[in-house]
């Protein structure tokens, strides 16, 4: 179970990106899909690695590959904490880039309603009659929005 004094997160944009992961990946730990809900995974876990990448990209902090990496493997893991409380099938690697999220989120202006949209819409890809191949069966692994590497320069620093 998440505990209170884990709750409070404040990333600084130009902060030290790898404490953030770990301190978010040692935070993902302690969820329980049977004590926490799908809105802690959120709260406590994709919200903040969203904001703080949005923060970066707010201030020009370029983030390093590695990074980012750490980021986007974290929130994964927080994305799978979701799944499992919603009751949503299981995925192995990426189910969606962090950039990915952070646009959606650029749209409706709330991390739980971007995520919710983009496993309802991975959804629709991954039905029998619609061939696509979303993150229940594991497929949108490394790939971004418009078939580019999840990690692909040209997603770097783009903001609406």
């Amino acid at each position: 179970m998440v505990r209170e004094e884990d709750r409070a997160v404040a990333p600084p944009p130009r902060g030290d990106v790898s404490a953030f992961a770990e301190l978010l990946r040692r935070r993902r730990d302690s969820f329980d899909p049977d004590d926490d809900t799908a809105a802690d995974a959120i709260r406590f876990g994709v919200a903040p690695l969203v904001h703080a990448y949005v923060r970066c990209c707010r201030v020009d902090a370029e983030l390093s590959p590695v990074e980012r990496s750490l980021l986007e493997g974290t929130l994964n893991d927080w994305l799978r904490a979701y799944a499992e409380s919603r009751g949503l099938p299981a995925f192995d690697g990426t189910a969606f880039s962090i950039h990915e999220i952070a646009m959606e989120y650029a749209d409706c202006r709330d991390v739980a309603a971007a995520v919710s949209r983009l496993f309802r819409a991975s959804d629709a890809a991954t039905a029998p009659d619609a061939g696509g191949d979303g993150p229940s069966s594991g497929g949108r692994d490394g790939v971004a929005s418009g078939g580019r590497p999840a990690g692909d320069s040209r997603d770097a620093g783009r903001r609406r």
